[in-house]
């Protein structure tokens, strides 16, 4: 099965999750079962195998996944709790204004990247948020 296909399956199984279990199908669920579906294409393709399973067994990566996997669970339990709290229109703002400036503050700590003509417009998009977020 090529990769267009494999892509053409999981759309097609995310879209009749959607279609048939309204209520199951929600972002809570959705990775589950993108995750899912992946898995099972990439089984029913023979390409899941018990030797490309085999590195991510090592305890470094599978504790890098189990990390991963917390910290995605507190950013999503964070998420909920934001919308329950504020408007969810300054829930999605905070979100990808912020997403862009941490983004950027990981890439120069992280990966030496330069902010050469990059910091007017992180700060605009910053100044934005704020300045959408202010009563």
């Amino acid at each position: 099965m090529n990769q267009e296909m494999h892509d053409g399956v999981r759309d097609l199984c995310g879209w009749l999750a959607h279609i048939c279990m309204p209520s199951l199908y929600s972002s809570r669920y959705g990775r589950l079962i993108m995750a899912a579906t992946t898995m099972g294409g990439s089984c029913a393709a023979g390409g899941l195998t018990k030797e490309k399973l085999k590195p991510f067994a090592t305890p470094k990566v599978a504790s890098m996944l189990a990390l991963v996997c917390c910290l995605d669970a507190v950013y999503m339990l964070s998420l909920y709790k934001a919308v329950t709290l504020i408007s969810p229109v300054y829930v999605a703002a905070i979100k990808r204004g912020g997403g862009v400036l941490m983004s950027s503050l990981i890439g120069v700590s992280f990966f030496g990247e330069s902010v050469t003509g990059r910091l007017p417009p992180i700060f605009a998009i910053a100044a934005g948020v704020v300045l959408l977020c202010l009563k």
